[in-house]
């Protein structure tokens, strides 16, 4: 029996953030709409991220495949964004507004790696980032 659990097939060890996120996505339309949400893990491959879908009527069975970017708010007030591809998608059971997707990083270049390289030794050193980041973000919004 092939095992189904996402975090198996991972090449990269993930660590735990709650980074702030904002979120494309781009349907086959050329239609591009627009989520706010956390990363929850990340590693040099990938993320974990959570936003909500607001009115509830996303279907997850689609997200399979679509190319998405995110901008991560960084601790300096700069942003970040990568390109990227959703893996798997589920909505959350507690709360239905709520999504969880997987990502896969494309088209990266060197800048993107050293910078995520750098977000994940930082999680290890600094504890209050997050709330720094969470701050900075509300402050955007």
């Amino acid at each position: 029996m092939q095992d189904e659990n996402p975090a198996a097939k991972r090449r990269h060890e993930r660590s735990d953030f709650a980074f702030p996120v904002e979120l494309k996505l781009f349907t086959q339309n050329s239609d591009c709409a627009t989520f706010t949400g956390i990363v929850q893990d990340m590693s040099i491959s990938g993320a974990h991220i959570r936003f909500e879908d607001k009115y509830g009527r996303m279907d997850v069975t689609h997200l399979k495949g679509i190319n998405i970017k995110i901008k991560i708010m960084l601790p300096e007030g700069e942003n970040l964004s990568i390109p990227c591809c959703i893996r798997w998608g589920t909505k959350d059971h507690t709360n239905k507004f709520a999504i969880n997707v997987g990502v896969e990083f494309t088209h990266i270049t060197d800048l993107h790696l050293t910078a995520i390289k750098d977000l994940i030794n930082r999680k290890n050193k600094d504890r209050n980032m997050m709330w720094t980041l969470w701050e900075q973000y509300e402050k955007q919004i």
